[in-house]
C-alpha cells in the first residue's frame, strides 16, 4: 500500500501541470493518452500558457496552429499569435476568417484532437493526418505536437477554399465562387465534401449537368472512404442528386 501511494505521488509530480493528460503507466502513460481518448479528455484549451512559453523561449514568431478548442478560446488572448489552421469550429460554427496555402513552412503546432482526427474524421478525412507519420520536434503538455519544416496541407487548404466558395455563392458572386470551388477540387479531389461543394456552387449557377456530375463524384467518395463517418453527408448528397434528376426528368 505504501509503495502504491508513493508511486501515485511520483506520477502526479511528473505529469504536473498537465493533469488532464494523465493516464495510467500500465497502458502507456500520459504520452499515449491521446491514442485512446480525445476531445475534452486531453484537449480542452489548457495548454496555451505552456505553448506561449515554448514559443517565447525559442523566439518563434513564424508559426501555424491547428488548435482543437480554438473558437471556445482565442489563442491570441494568451499571446499565441500563430496563423490559424482550419478546424470545424472555425469554418462551420464561428465563421472565423482562415487563410491556408497548400504548403506551409515554419513551426506548426497541432493539438491532439486535430492530430487524431476528432473533428474532420481520421485517415484521408483528416487534413493533418500526414503529420502522424512525422516525429514531432516537441510535445507540449502531452497534447500539442510541434513540427518544424515545410509541409504540404492540401486538404486543409481545400476545405478553406470550399468554405469560401460557399460564402461567395451565397453572396451571388458566382464567378469567384466557381473559381474557389474548382481550386478546392484541384487541391483535394479525393474529398467528398469538396466535390459536393463544387456541386452546390454549380447548381446555384444553373449548371445542372455539371452539378450532377460533381454530386455523383462526391457520393462515390463518401460511400467508399470511411462511409461510417460520412453517412450523414452522403444522405444529403443523395437527396440533392434525386431532386436534380427529378427536375431534369432523368431516371434512376
Amino acid at each position: 500500500m505504501a509503495g502504491l501511494l508513493c508511486w501515485q505521488v511520483v506520477t502526479s509530480v511528473r505529469v504536473s501541470p498537465a493533469y488532464m493528460a494523465y493516464g495510467n503507466e500500465a497502458w502507456g502513460g500520459p504520452a499515449k493518452v491521446d491514442r485512446y481518448l480525445g476531445d475534452a479528455n486531453t484537449d480542452w484549451g489548457q495548454q496555451l500558457k505552456a505553448v506561449k512559453k515554448y514559443l517565447d523561449e525559442r523566439k518563434i514568431t513564424d508559426c501555424w496552429f491547428a488548435y482543437f478548442p480554438d473558437g471556445s478560446i482565442d489563442p491570441s488572448d494568451y499571446g499565441v499569435n500563430c496563423k490559424r489552421l482550419p478546424t470545424t469550429d472555425l469554418l462551420y460554427w464561428l465563421d472565423v476568417p482562415v487563410t491556408t496555402p497548400p504548403v506551409i513552412s515554419g513551426t506548426v503546432l497541432i493539438s491532439a484532437g486535430d492530430l487524431e482526427g476528432i473533428e474532420f474524421g481520421d485517415g484521408r478525412l483528416n487534413p493533418y493526418d500526414g503529420f502522424r507519420s512525422i516525429k514531432p520536434t516537441a510535445v507540449i503538455q502531452h497534447s500539442v505536437y510541434v513540427y518544424d519544416g515545410t509541409f504540404a496541407v492540401p486538404l486543409a487548404a481545400a476545405l478553406v477554399e470550399a468554405h469560401d466558395a460557399s460564402k461567395l455563392a451565397d453572396a451571388g458572386q458566382m464567378d469567384a465562387a466557381a473559381a474557389k470551388a474548382e481550386d478546392a477540387v484541384r487541391l483535394a479531389p479525393w474529398s467528398g465534401q469538396v466535390q459536393a461543394t463544387l456541386g452546390d456552387v454549380l447548381l446555384k449557377d444553373g449548371k445542372k449537368v455539371e452539378a450532377l456530375q460533381a454530386y455523383e463524384t462526391a457520393l462515390g467518395i463518401e460511400e467508399t472512404v470511411r462511409p461510417d463517418l460520412q453517412e450523414e453527408e452522403a444522405q444529403g448528397v443523395r437527396k440533392r442528386i434525386a431532386e436534380l434528376k427529378a427536375g431534369m426528368n432523368l431516371g434512376g
